[in-house]
C-alpha cells in the first residue's frame, strides 16, 4: 500500500496517497450539533515520511501530511468541507511474541472552507457574515498504543490518547480530551474481516459554559461502539461497512444524545 524507497539498512523514505469515498450519517466530532442526514464525502490524504530503524526492535518515523475533506451538499449545507495539514512523530518498539508498543505525537491545523468562527447558528445553512473569519483549529495529540498481533485470526489493540484542541478565533471549540479505546479484529475470514471497537472519551472545554449565563464549564462524555466488516477487493482497493452507536452525556441536559448511524467506505491506496 506504500511506495517505499530504502536508502540503507537504517534509513528509508515512503510516500502514500489514500483516496476515500464515504456514504454515511454524520455526527460531529468537535462538539457542535450537526445534522445527521445522509452524507456523501470524498477525502484524499497524502503522506511523506522517513523512517529510522537503528535495530530490528526499534523504529522511528517522521512524517508530514495533507488532507482535504469534501462533502456533497445536503439541503444547501456546504460548510463541512475542510483542509488539514500537519506533522507526525512516531516510535515503535517490537516486543516478543508478536507484540509492539507505539508512541505517537501529532500536530495538525484544520481550515474549514465555509464554516465560520463566531457564527455557529447560521453558517451551516450557508448564511455567511462578511466580517467573520473562517473557523480554524489547531490540535495536538499524544497516543500510546499496545498491539498484540500473533499469527492467528485474532488481533488485539488498546489505545490511550490525550488531545488538546484550540479554536484560534474563539474558545468555543477549545477543549482537553482523554480517551481510551479497545479493539478486537478477526481477520482472514474468507468473505470479510470483522472488528469490534469500544471507545470511552472524556472532554472538558476550556471556556465554553454548559448553559447560557452559567459559570460552569461544559463537560462531555462519549461511549462509542463500532462494528466493521471490511473486505480487501484488490491489493490497492478496500471496502468496508461500519455500524456505530454513540451515546453522549453532558452537564448540559440539552447537549446529550444516543444515536445509531452507519457508513459505507471505499478506499484506494497507491
Amino acid at each position: 500500500s506504500y511506495l517505499r524507497h530504502a536508502t540503507s539498512d537504517v534509513f528509508s523514505a515512503a510516500f502514500s496517497n489514500t483516496l476515500s469515498y464515504m456514504d454515511f450519517r454524520l455526527l460531529d466530532s468537535e462538539g457542535d450539533a450537526l445534522p445527521t442526514d445522509q452524507f456523501e464525502a470524498v477525502s484524499d490524504q497524502i503522506k511523506f515520511y522517513g523512517l529510522y530503524h537503528p535495530s530490528k526492535k526499534i523504529q522511528f518515523r517522521f512524517g508530514v501530511f495533507y488532507q482535504f475533506f469534501n462533502v456533497a451538499e445536503v439541503n444547501g449545507q456546504t460548510s463541512l468541507d475542510y483542509e488539514k495539514k500537519g506533522i507526525e512523530l512516531r516510535s515503535r518498539i517490537f516486543l516478543p511474541l508478536e507484540k509492539s508498543v507505539h508512541i505517537t505525537y501529532k500536530w495538525d491545523h484544520t481550515d474549514y472552507e465555509e464554516r465560520q468562527a463566531k457564527n455557529r447558528s447560521t453558517s451551516f445553512d450557508g448564511n455567511m457574515a462578511p466580517t467573520n473569519p473562517k473557523l480554524k483549529l489547531n490540535r495536538q495529540e499524544l497516543t500510546l498504543k499496545y498491539r498484540d498481533q500473533p499469527e492467528t485470526r485474532f488481533h488485539f489493540k488498546i489505545i490511550g490518547k490525550y488531545r488538546l484542541n484550540d479554536d484560534l478565533f474563539e474558545d468555543h471549540l477549545s477543549y482537553r480530551q482523554a480517551e481510551i479505546k479497545g479493539q478486537i479484529e478477526q481477520v482472514d475470514l474468507g468473505i470479510t474481516d470483522l472488528s469490534l471497537e469500544m471507545t470511552y472519551r472524556n472532554r472538558r472545554y476550556t471556556d465554553r459554559k454548559n448553559v447560557l449565563g452559567s459559570q460552569t464549564r461544559l463537560k462531555e462524555k462519549f461511549l462509542i461502539t463500532n462494528i466493521t466488516f471490511a473486505k480487501k477487493i484488490r491489493k490497492w482497493l478496500k471496502g468496508s461497512i461500519t455500524y456505530s452507536h454513540t451515546k453522549k452525556t453532558s452537564n448540559d441536559a440539552e447537549n446529550t444524545f444516543s444515536n445509531h448511524h452507519g457508513r459505507l467506505s471505499i478506499e484506494a491506496i497507491w
